[in-house]
């Protein structure tokens, strides 16, 4: 029978430590020659403030994540996962192999501090075995083999580490381990705002660790100075920042008449995380409009979500007076699955796979815990892996099927991150009805159209196939600006001019403030030899995004069309201005200077 109570930690718990960091590691090698996939782009690639590298560390803690990439930013402030990418591209710019490699990196030492957590907490058999599945499981593939979900990776990494810290003084309080523990607890939070839900853990742990009841609260107290100095950062960063609000392209839950339609329809859901939970297949990178439907209490998914709620929440409480890991287990998964559950607030998303990163963890911890009870494992106080696999064979054995199991799903859905055309063309034909799924997925079919290793006579059928899976996606969400756009470039790489000035001009009606729309047009434009129509298209781009490169960079071609040499020259020098690493815009500039100084 496993002991409800701690067990003594082992001397030597590196060994075990460093097998599961470098399992971690090792399940997500196929990614590093991976691309840029999903929000990679707004956050790394076309943002402004992390291309200008370690350079920008303080516009990134005192504006939203995106200001770089949309002028209004939003309202996520998560400066330490965004500085990360600026330093990475610094060291080499546009280069995702590296991104992938630290995110690689990032998750085994991940895996390494959850384990010393949980043999702390639950002692060495059932530590391993939780860390075991938790390393392997493949819900997690959204967050690591993502490049942008390093700011989850990092919420919980520095999570487990302040707990680390924390629990260091439940026999006695030790200044250097309660410093540290806000240290760790303000890194969290500036990864990710999630981390806030840590705040009950702290003493939820140190009563599992058998201290006295006030002082586990007691000591509490000594992380509320990082929660103070967060909130104050995030509200300086954000202070004047706008929030369009939330579309129903992202979350159909605001399109909901009423609170409790809204509140049925994210009950409907936790049911289906339950199940992700337990069998992660299938696994997609996109769930929003239209692939659900709202729905009533008269649904049985509902009802079967709020009874789950209720049994989570009345053995965390039955767990937790008994002092005992399983309420632990379930007060992690609750606390870390509350903020993105829609069940307390509509967030900018009605479903995600990432919502269960940190979440998994009570359930890896809970599920352990539970199979060793039920297997009738006997309780060991050291690491010493010969008397482990002599008394707990079976355990052990089983444990590490059920990872292999695992690792085989996570190393296949791994596998379909390597790029747009891969993850958008697998996971459209699982998700048809998703707007977002099938408007990437023709972004991925238009880039095909002009990419050089696309055979000629291929061209052709690729732009077609784009241009219906624009058509999909608006027949199912008509008020999407952003695929008229992509129809008007994916006819601007036909060579259609007229036809992609149309489905520009829609979608500057439906978004005047596209400065992509206007871009392209202004390319458009420009093709149809309309210069005056394409610099005050242009022009009108860098209004509405200052650092928006591709319009500068265009703005100067139209001024060299143009025979506006000083212009373009002034032009370019503000393009390379934003993008000094940039040899392309280095050349242009050079030939504008030639032709302002010919004679």
């Amino acid at each position: 029978m496993v002991a409800k109570t701690p067990l003594p930690q082992s001397p030597r718990p590196w060994i075990p430590a460093l097998i599961l960091a470098a399992l971690g590691f090792l399940l997500y090698a196929g990614t590093l020659q991976h691309d840029y996939v999903m929000d990679d782009a707004s956050v790394i690639q076309e943002n402004w403030v992390t291309r200008q590298g370690l350079a920008a560390t303080g516009t990134i803690f005192t504006t939203p994540l995106r200001h770089g990439y949309r002028e209004w930013g939003g309202g996520s402030y998560r400066p330490l996962a965004q500085l990360t990418f600026a330093a990475e591209w610094q060291a080499r710019p546009n280069s995702p192999a590296l991104g992938h490699t630290v995110n690689a990196l990032l998750y085994g030492g991940l895996c390494a501090a959850v384990f010393l957590l949980l043999l702390r907490l639950a002692g060495p058999l059932v530590a391993f075995v939780a860390t075991l599945w938790f390393t392997t499981h493949p819900l997690h593939t959204e967050v690591v083999a993502n490049i942008k979900g390093r700011e989850d990776i990092l919420c919980l990494g520095f999570g487990v580490l302040a707990l680390l810290a924390f629990t260091a003084c439940a026999r006695r309080a030790q200044g250097k381990h309660l410093a540290l523990a806000g240290l760790f607890y303000l890194a969290a939070l500036l990864s990710k705002e999630t981390a806030v839900t840590f705040i009950v853990l702290f003493p939820a742990a140190l009563l599992l660790l058998r201290a006295p009841v006030r002082r586990a609260l007691s000591l509490s107290l000594a992380v509320l100075p990082s929660l103070a100095v967060y909130f104050a950062l995030r509200a300086h960063a954000l202070a004047n920042s706008q929030n369009p609000g939330i579309a129903p392209l992202d979350n159909f839950l605001v399109t909901a008449l009423d609170f409790s339609t809204r509140l049925a329809s994210a009950f409907a859901f936790v049911p289906k995380y339950a199940a992700l939970l337990v069998y992660p297949h299938p696994l997609v990178s996109d769930y929003s409009y239209a692939q659900y439907d709202l729905t009533t209490w008269s649904n049985p998914q509902s009802l079967l979500g709020v009874a789950l709620v209720v049994l989570v929440l009345a053995g965390m409480v039955w767990g937790l007076a008994k002092r005992h890991i399983a309420g632990f287990s379930l007060l992690f998964l609750a606390a870390t699955f509350s903020l993105t559950s829609n069940l307390i607030v509509v967030i900018g998303s009605n479903f995600g796979e990432r919502f269960l990163f940190a979440p998994s963890l009570g359930f890896a911890l809970l599920a352990a815990w539970a199979f060793a009870r039920l297997a009738g494992a006997s309780t060991a106080n050291s690491l010493n892996w010969t008397s482990l696999a002599s008394r707990d064979r079976a355990v052990l054995v089983t444990g590490c099927l059920v990872a292999l199991a695992l690792s085989m799903g996570t190393v296949s859905r791994a596998a379909d991150w390597k790029d747009e055309w891969t993850l958008y063309s697998t996971d459209v034909m699982r998700h048809p009805d998703s707007a977002r799924l099938q408007y990437h997925f023709g972004l991925a079919l238009s880039a095909a159209s002009v990419h050089p290793d696309t055979p000629a006579q291929d061209r052709a059928s690729a732009r077609e196939a784009a241009l219906s899976r624009f058509y999909r996606a608006l027949s199912i969400y008509p008020d999407f600006p952003d695929a008229h756009a992509a129809i008007g470039l994916t006819h601007l790489r036909g060579s259609d001019f007229g036809k992609a000035q149309e489905a520009f001009r829609e979608a500057i009606l439906q978004n005047p403030a596209s400065a992509e729309a206007f871009n392209n047009l202004a390319v458009c434009l420009l093709q149809m030899n309309n210069l005056d129509g394409a610099v005050a298209a242009a022009r009108h781009a860098t209004e509405i995004r200052p650092h928006f490169t591709d319009a500068w960079r265009n703005l100067a071609a139209i001024h060299m069309a143009r025979k506006e040499y000083a212009q373009a020259v002034e032009t370019y020098r503000r393009t390379l201005s934003l993008e000094p690493w940039n040899q392309r815009t280095r050349r242009a500039l050079a030939d504008a200077e030639r032709m302002r100084d010919a004679p």
